[in-house]
């Protein structure tokens, strides 16, 4: 059904790996979710300062991580969990982006408390304000892999680079 699939493309000489891609089953429309990206929330600077990340040298996220800017400035990590949104390559035309989306959980109201990230990164609870009404449903923020353009059935889903705004790239 509009479900992407992941599809992998043999490599012409027999020892170099195949490379993975996910493309559409089926027609989408612009905006449509393709599919939900699961994975390791952190605070961008966290993710920024890790030296083995290597973002100082590369000047944009390791494979598998997608930077998520202001307001909410993550770095969305799927390398250790994820499921089919993590095969979505990066290239220079792209008809996708990662966004946040919220949608009700199973819980039928609005808990009394939520989770945040503390400054290390990890989850931390807190007090939210205002009661618990009964007939709120409980929101959950997700993140996933959202179509920019029309795209037709079998077309490969592609984001963009997310250089460093400071990194050469940008002078060539």
């Amino acid at each position: 059904s509009g479900a992407p699939s992941t599809t992998s493309t043999t490599a012409t000489a027999s020892f170099l790996p195949p490379t993975f891609a996910l493309h559409t089953a089926s027609p989408a429309a612009p905006r449509t979710l393709l599919a939900r990206y699961p994975s390791t929330i952190t605070p961008s600077s966290v993710y920024l300062a890790v030296p083995t990340n290597g973002y100082a040298h590369a000047g944009l996220p390791k494979r598998f991580v997608h930077l998520v800017g202001p307001p909410l400035d993550v770095a969305l990590d799927a390398r250790g969990s994820g499921g089919r949104g993590r095969w979505v390559r990066s290239g220079c035309w792209p008809n996708a982006e990662v966004r946040a989306f919220v949608c009700p959980g199973e819980g039928g109201r609005r808990p009394a408390r939520r989770k945040g990230l503390g400054e290390t990164g990890h989850a931390v609870e807190g007090k939210e304000g205002g009661d618990e009404g009964e007939g709120e449903e409980e929101c959950k923020t997700h993140f996933g892999i959202f179509a920019t353009r029309a795209l037709k059935e079998g077309e490969e889903i592609v984001v963009g680079w997310e250089w460093d705004d400071a990194n050469a790239v940008h002078r060539v």
